[in-house]
């Protein structure tokens, strides 16, 4: 889904372009009837440019730096975990009073166990 709106964006940013293009190149009045070639030239490359960026810009999270990037990895990271540990604890909630009785006796076995194991 994610990439969809991406791909939406990119197609309104170059439609924009064009239409952009289109309007400039085929205005009879305004600046750009007085402008010889190369100053058509080089606002259609600037145009160009800026649609360029801002296309970069939305398939790559903008121009922020790798911290930003590590901070945002790390943000999710912790996110996944408080929803792991909230997991956790609808599952325990869920449980009858037997089953707990039972899952509580298996870690005290575990538990033993791998004490004693320590031991030797």
């Amino acid at each position: 889904m994610r990439d969809m709106a991406r791909l939406m964006a990119t197609v309104i940013i170059w439609i924009g372009f064009v239409g952009l293009t289109v309007s400039a190149l085929t205005s009879p009045t305004g600046a750009i009837a007085n402008a010889n070639g190369a100053a058509i030239v080089g606002m259609m490359a600037v145009m160009a440019a800026a649609a360029l960026a801002v296309t970069y810009a939305v398939w790559h999270g903008g121009f922020g730096s790798s911290q930003d990037t590590e901070a945002l990895a790390q943000a999710r990271a912790r996110l996944k975990q408080k929803r792991r540990g909230r997991r956790v604890e609808d599952l325990i909630e869920s449980l009858e009073d037997d089953e707990i009785y039972e899952l509580e006796a298996l870690l005290l076995a575990q538990h033993r166990d791998e004490h004693l194991s320590g031991e030797q």
